[in-house]
């Protein structure tokens, strides 16, 4: 059910171009930052299905924009923020420039940009707003340590 609902909210976003080089990019040793993208996505939206049964309201085609773009700059680190300072700055700098190319992809909602540019607190100082941005920001996390420790997480959704 999660997967169909990816598929139905977020394939602008899956078949852009952008997306496409995050899904050939390696990212936490073991995965591609697409991959990671998708596995942020299924585990905010398990995250939002336990919320919703205690009566919280989650946008959920936000929520599924913002998982699926969280990353998009990470692709394109070396190119924006050069090959010495590429780590440090890609950091604090891909978020911002993510939720730029999810607009480029599709119209997104004020909300969902911000989700997207403030998913790397506590790191980058400004934290979340909405609860879709706190979402977000906790699966980030979650998948990060997953992935970092080699459990893999992999869904096709073609």
């Amino acid at each position: 059910m999660i997967l169909e609902e990816i598929k139905k909210e977020g394939m602008a976003i899956i078949n852009s171009p952008h997306f496409q080089k995050c899904l050939q990019t390696q990212h936490h040793l073991n995965t591609t930052i697409g991959d990671h993208m998708i596995n942020v996505t299924i585990k905010s939206l398990e995250i939002a299905n336990y919320l919703e049964k205690h009566n919280f309201k989650i946008d959920r085609k936000r929520l599924i924009i913002a998982g699926l773009s969280h990353d998009l700059a990470m692709a394109f680190a070396r190119e924006n923020y050069g090959k010495i300072q590429g780590k440090f700055t890609t950091a604090f700098r891909h978020p911002i420039d993510s939720a730029r190319m999810a607009s480029e992809v599709i119209e997104i909602h004020k909300k969902t940009r911000k989700a997207i540019s403030r998913h790397m607190w506590p790191l980058c100082i400004i934290p979340p707003t909405s609860i879709e941005g706190w979402i977000l920001t906790i699966a980030d996390k979650y998948i990060a340590v997953e992935e970092l420790f080699h459990k893999e997480r992999k869904f096709k959704l073609a």
